[in-house]
């Protein structure tokens, strides 16, 4: 059943029952929706709306025609029904903690204010955003599901304090991003899809305190208009292990900006099953990304291309590239790598110099390296180090600089 907000009461109070109608532009005097009724904001609905009292509702659906502010009074909303809040210039001003009742709903609120600010998933319910949905802080209980969608549409919205997210081990959680306008810490998160720390106030870090495993790519995007690494967006690893299924994009790439920087600091273990790379740097190319590859061992199976890197930090970091299947190419850009090992990988394919600390490279009867006519340059030592294969076979196209 429906009722619909036409604010023909004497308050702004959400269970005045003169503020509700059982159709759009009609007359008020119905009953207050409660968990049986989808309550509407239309382009029949006239001020505000407030609760005065906890709330079930079995449903919560706003169009472009409302102008005004639903406030939840700070108070406790279980959601019963899918919520569609469609306009992005009306508050949904919330300081209360909505939770979720009905096992499985659709849930749907454009940016701009309209955002939730704590959502409570309990044991096995099942959250489908269809678009974007903002909420400042959640809990996800054990068997859920939350799919964000391949575009990323389950948005911690400006987290009002630290550790803002949890999402139970047994969940499953796809399509995450997480708006950080301050410095902001979190326990580790596990996911099935996509991870994306998006753009933002310039300068902000997301600080891991667990590992973070991502079932899709990672995206650490941007700060707005950074131009410096001081203004980058960053994902501190603080120590912990990342694993990225897909691909690890730093930056964002804009004709509206002048750049956008992201930056990553790797823990003391990092596996990338896709490539590392700047995002979409060719579009205009001011993206801005820096590296600081740590101590730990970092694993890439996909291709490395630093163009638009403009700073990567060694450190003591040790690089395997690890792909069995196919060559990976590699662009440097003028940024040096870490020790490189090559123990699995089928070889290389350089598009640039080729810049590093040290190289290790393992034998496995294959040429390993494949310059085309660019410079090998290593301050170090190259070490060939022999496995139970047969012959060591490097392929050197052009001069080797040591």
């Amino acid at each position: 059943m429906a009722r619909y907000f036409v604010g023909d009461g004497t308050s702004t109070d959400w269970f005045d029952t003169d503020n509700w109608s059982t159709e759009s532009c009609g007359v008020g005097g119905a009953s207050v929706p409660g968990i049986d009724h989808v309550a509407n904001f239309d382009i029949g609905s006239s001020g505000n709306c407030i609760l005065t009292a906890p709330l079930n509702t079995g449903g919560l659906t706003c169009t472009n025609d409302y102008s005004y502010t639903l406030n939840d009074g700070g108070y406790a909303v279980g959601v019963s029904g899918d919520i569609n809040w469609q306009v992005n210039n009306t508050k949904l001003v919330t300081t209360g903690t909505w939770t979720q009742i009905k096992d499985s709903i659709s849930a749907k609120s454009y940016p701009n204010g309209n955002d939730i600010y704590n959502w409570v998933m309990p044991s096995g319910k099942t959250l489908t955003c269809p678009y974007y949905f903002h909420v400042n802080q959640c809990t996800i209980g054990p068997d859920c599901t939350v799919n964000g969608g391949g575009n990323v549409y389950f948005i911690c919205w400006y987290p009002p304090h630290d550790h803002f997210y949890y999402a139970d081990p047994t969940s499953s959680v796809t399509g995450v991003r997480f708006y950080i306008n301050t410095d902001r810490a979190n326990s580790g998160v596990v996911m099935d899809g996509n991870f994306m720390i998006p753009y933002g106030a310039a300068g902000k870090t997301y600080t891991t305190l667990g590992d973070i495993t991502v079932g899709g790519y990672l995206h650490v995007h941007a700060g707005n208009t950074a131009t410096t690494e001081a203004q980058a967006r960053t994902l501190d690893m603080n120590g912990y292990n990342l694993y990225v299924t897909g691909d690890i994009q730093l930056g964002q790439d804009t004709t509206s900006y002048d750049g956008y920087g992201g930056r990553i600091i790797f823990g003391s273990g990092t596996w990338i099953g896709g490539n590392l790379k700047v995002n979409d740097y060719n579009v205009k190319g001011n993206t801005y990304a820096y590296i600081v590859w740590g101590s730990g061992e970092v694993h890439v199976d996909g291709d490395i291309n630093l163009t638009g890197v403009y700073a990567s930090y060694t450190q003591d970091a040790d690089l395997h590239l690890d792909s069995v299947t196919e060559y990976q190419d590699v662009w440097c850009s003028g940024n040096t790598l870490p020790d490189v090992h090559l123990s699995t990988s089928l070889g290389l394919n350089l598009h640039d110099d080729f810049n590093c600390t040290d190289m290790h490279i393992y034998s496995n009867n294959r040429d390993k390296i494949f310059p085309n006519g660019f410079d090998i340059i290593m301050p170090a030592r190259v070490e060939m180090l022999k496995q139970a294969a047969t012959n060591n076979n490097l392929l050197i196209r052009k001069q080797w600089v040591n």
